[in-house]
């Protein structure tokens, strides 16, 4: 080995080593420093509001950042390797808005059950309004929009690569959503005026558009949300199932998606019609089931 391959080896080393230091491993080292920092961030904090805040924030974090990880990896693994009846049927328009419902997710009904343990019927409120929600958004797009109305990703890419990319870009996505969630959510929890959600309370309809405006304004995955949901003890179970089926059928995210690609005229009109009517069915789940 000549004196100049020695020069350039180790920098050729490095260099390999540094391109495969990627998003996913530096929001790794985010959450561990949020875990090692956690105390020492409670403890430059002298507001008994300010602890609470901090406390709430790294709470929700560090709950809902494993549910996060394993749905980006469940959806990474079912767009390679979708099952042959379920590709198939993803060409029928509404079979495939209720089979691609969030709320049919293993991930999103396990993370509903430990973020309101003992509340089994929200889970079953949340599984039967979420796939109705999905199939009448589905017919909302059919009547509103262009002729692609789940928009349902291309499957079938078997290319371990592009699965492994595609999972690491699916959860820095997922993470950098739910720390914003968590921080309004920690927020809303410990910085409001007790009196504002007592209102909540006493008006169930003031909690419920509240809800709905709130999971719409958030974006959060569907993996998440109850994770945050259930950090807003105020807001009545009817009003947390309207949050946990509205966010996953409309939000400003897919706003936003949907105005860059078909324009703001359907935009405009798509956004409040699957907001109400996934706030209808999610609130008549709770009143029938809750």
């Amino acid at each position: 080995m000549t004196a100049v391959e020695a020069d350039v080896e180790p920098s050729g080393r490095a260099a390999r080593w540094w391109r495969r230091v990627g998003s996913v491993e530096g929001f790794a080292a985010v959450i561990v420093a949020i875990l090692v920092l956690r105390g020492a961030l409670i403890g430059l904090v002298d507001s008994v509001a300010g602890l609470a805040l901090v406390a709430v924030f790294a709470s929700l974090v560090l709950q809902a950042l494993p549910f996060a990880v394993l749905g980006a990896v469940l959806r990474a693994v079912l767009l390679a390797y979708p099952p042959a009846v379920v590709d198939r049927l993803l060409r029928r328009r509404l079979i495939a808005a209720a089979l691609t419902a969030p709320t049919l997710s293993p991930v999103v009904l396990a993370s509903t059950a430990v973020a309101f343990p003992g509340e089994p019927m929200l889970v079953l409120a949340r599984l039967l309004a979420g796939v109705a929600a999905a199939v009448l958004a589905a017919v909302l797009w059919q009547r509103l929009g262009p002729p692609d109305p789940t928009d349902v990703p291309v499957r079938g890419q078997r290319d371990w690569s592009a699965l492994i990319d595609g999972c690491r870009a699916d959860i820095v996505r997922a993470g950098g959503v739910l720390v914003l969630g968590a921080a309004v959510v920690a927020t809303l929890a410990t910085a409001l005026p007790p009196r504002w959600l007592d209102t909540l309370a006493a008006y169930p309809v003031v909690a419920i558009g509240a809800a709905a405006l709130l999971a719409f304004l958030l974006c959060q995955r569907p993996e998440t949300d109850a994770v945050l949901m259930a950090a807003l003890v105020p807001f009545p179970l009817t009003a947390r199932l309207v949050f946990l089926v509205v966010g996953p059928v409309v939000n400003l995210r897919t706003f936003a998606r949907h105005n860059e690609r078909y324009g703001p005229g359907l935009a405009v009109r798509y956004a409040p019609a699957a907001l109400l009517a996934a706030t209808a069915v999610a609130a008549l789940a709770g009143w029938v089931l809750l």
